[in-house]
């Protein structure tokens, strides 16, 4: 088994790799505008946006006062409309003592307002017009967002938008969602794929956030604060305060209304969100060192399932969108076709499935590959088998280089999927599009289609 981990070179950061494409500029053009209505000031890209032919969607780029960037999205055939607000900030920034503190704000935001301080306020008008909310808090990221009816857009943004403005995190509501932070943490104990993602981030390198625990519980928030003598709700105040700036903000609304109407509520409610001259936090080294590689873990699963997952540390892929190498090399160890790893284990009854590519536990500074192979009964018993497999086709990749017809092959692909692109729902293209916008590397006129 030695011999499958071989000694892997240290592996460079994004710093260390050449080429390295600029920040993206979102100074360069955009016009001053202001709003039809108010005359209140804002920018719009004055730039051509890539968007696909099929898109019958109208979309204006704008940017707030404050430093918040927003997509303001028109869609006359959209029976509800929407919204998403991404702020560039998650769990790997959770205080180590307070591990859990980004799901818990999270949390927390629902919970009134100085303008709208009845609890449930925000829901129970989204509940009354046909709609619901949701959000999530990943690595770099805690996205929020809604969908609600066409004709209730203007009262859900004025309620959606005061979160961020003057949240109210009164003491009661901070104990009662510690408990739900608790209930949730004892739920996702059953899934197979959360403790798996538990484990991997306990073997990670202890000098890098992504060891610790993201989505705290019981023992993290309360009884941290209580073992330390503090305040949990002055630690959530300040985490907000220090985070929740209209710098790191990106905003999304897609509605019935026209192009001129949908900036107007965008400017006017969202303008007041504090700019605080953040800038993204970003963390240094890999979750995965020398000293974490090259590790085999057996995991006992709840439910009946026989998987071989393969981690490889990568440096930072973001700055390479335009490349896509995670999507190059994913296409070849995942290809299913005549002279491919799975077309190889499946003729000798080992596996079923193979599916590699860019793991979602990336983040900005660190990249990691992930290659999951579904193990018939018999490849569980010759899993050291199917793991030389699939280093020896590694190597094989290696040896030949990167091949310039492959790469142009899937750039016709790309495109191809592009220009009869299929409509998605509002809601989960505001939310994507939302967290998209985040990635510094991205030019404004790509936004649409990376």
């Amino acid at each position: 088994m030695n011999r499958v981990f071989e000694t892997l070179e240290r592996l460079p950061t994004s710093k260390e790799c050449k080429f390295l494409p600029p920040v993206a500029n979102y100074e360069r053009d955009f016009v001053s505008r202001s709003t039809t209505a108010t005359g209140l000031p804002y920018s719009e890209f004055a730039g051509d946006l890539n968007k696909s032919e099929s898109d019958e969607r109208e979309y204006r780029l704008i940017r707030l006062p404050n430093g918040l960037t927003a997509f303001v999205i028109h869609d006359s055939l959209e029976s509800k409309a929407c919204a998403a607000l991404d702020v560039n900030v998650g769990s790997l920034a959770d205080p180590p003592a307070f591990q859990g503190l980004a799901h818990f704000c999270e949390h927390l935001l629902f919970m009134g307002t100085t303008k709208y301080p009845k609890e449930n306020e925000y829901n129970a008008y989204l509940s009354a017009n046909g709609g619901y909310s949701n959000a999530y808090t990943d690595l770099e990221d805690t996205c929020y967002y809604f969908e609600v009816t066409y004709d209730a857009l203007e009262g859900a943004l004025d309620r959606f938008s005061q979160f961020f403005i003057d949240p109210l995190f009164t003491e009661d509501c901070t104990d009662r969602e510690v408990r739900a932070v608790d209930s949730e943490h004892k739920k996702n104990i059953q899934s197979d794929m959360w403790r798996q993602y538990q484990i991997e981030k306990e073997l990670s390198s202890k000098d890098h956030p992504f060891s610790m625990f993201a989505t705290g519980n019981q023992a993290t928030l309360s009884g941290a604060a209580t073992e330390l003598g503090v305040d949990l709700r002055g630690k959530l105040l300040e985490f907000h305060a220090k985070y929740y700036s209209a710098d790191i903000m990106k905003l999304v609304v897609v509605g019935r209304d026209s192009l001129d109407q949908l900036t107007e509520w965008a400017v006017s409610k969202f303008s007041p969100i504090l700019s605080k001259g953040m800038t993204k936090p970003l963390f240094k080294g890999h979750p995965l060192t020398e000293r974490e590689m090259g590790k085999f873990i057996r995991i006992k699963s709840i439910r009946q399932q026989r998987t071989l997952d393969m981690t490889f540390a990568l440096p930072d892929l973001k700055p390479f969108r335009q490349s896509k190498p995670s999507r190059y090399l994913g296409s070849l160890v995942g290809h299913e076709g005549k002279g491919s790893i799975l077309s190889y284990v499946k003729r000798r009854g080992w596996a079923t499935s193979i599916v590699a590519g860019r793991s979602p536990t990336s983040a900005e500074g660190f990249d990691m590959f992930k290659v999951t192979v579904s193990l018939t009964e018999l490849g569980l018993e010759k899993y050291e088998d199917v793991i030389r497999v699939v280093f020896a086709f590694l190597q094989l990749l290696q040896a030949k280089k990167p091949q310039k017809w492959f790469q142009d092959e899937l750039q016709r692909v790309s495109e191809i999927e592009y220009k009869f692109l299929e409509k998605s729902e509002a809601v989960n293209l505001a939310s994507n599009l939302a967290s998209t916008m985040q990635n510094r590397y991205l030019e404004p006129q790509w936004v649409l289609s990376d």
